[in-house]
């Protein structure tokens, strides 16, 4: 999966990136002067993610399903960013926990190690929790990041 950000991303945004670079073991590419078609092409056999800005803050993010138009978009607000460094587990995908439509929405777009819904894995370290209200990445048993899910909506564009 490659992870970017908006065109001029806030220093925030940045740091968001990079969370969601080491959280999914994927590649983070500095956005600056580099045009959408050029990334849409390069991860034409991966997902991409777009973390957006909103007013100075990140705010948003769009996960393009890799080779197509497909695409979901999420709305949300940061609730806590704990700056601990925490592992990287860079030969190791997270786990999906969670419920409801965002949950497997998320579960289908972006790759994960397993898909669990309901429960918290025993053995994993890292994983996502997932509803329709947040979501909350967990490391060894730590918050690393809190969001709060505004709004999400999939857009299919090729029906």
């Amino acid at each position: 999966m490659i992870i970017t950000s908006s065109r001029k991303p806030s220093d925030k945004t940045r740091i968001i990136c990079k969370y969601f670079a080491d959280f999914f073991n994927s590649e983070y590419i500095n956005r600056g002067k580099t045009s959408f078609d050029y990334l849409l092409d390069i991860s034409k056999e991966s997902p991409m993610l777009v973390i957006g800005d909103h007013h100075g803050n990140p705010g948003s993010m769009t996960i393009y399903r890799s080779g197509n138009s497909t695409y979901l978009s999420v709305y949300f607000n940061v609730r806590d960013l704990h700056t601990v460094k925490y592992t990287k587990l860079k030969s190791k995908l997270p786990v999906c926990v969670g419920s409801g439509k965002l949950s497997e929405l998320i579960c289908n777009f972006i790759p994960f190690e397993d898909r669990i819904f309901e429960d918290v894995p025993e053995n994993n370290s890292r994983f996502l929790e997932v509803d329709n209200e947040n979501m909350v990445f967990y490391d060894s048993g730590s918050i690393i990041l809190n969001l709060a899910v505004n709004s999400f909506k999939l857009i299919d564009e090729e029906y």
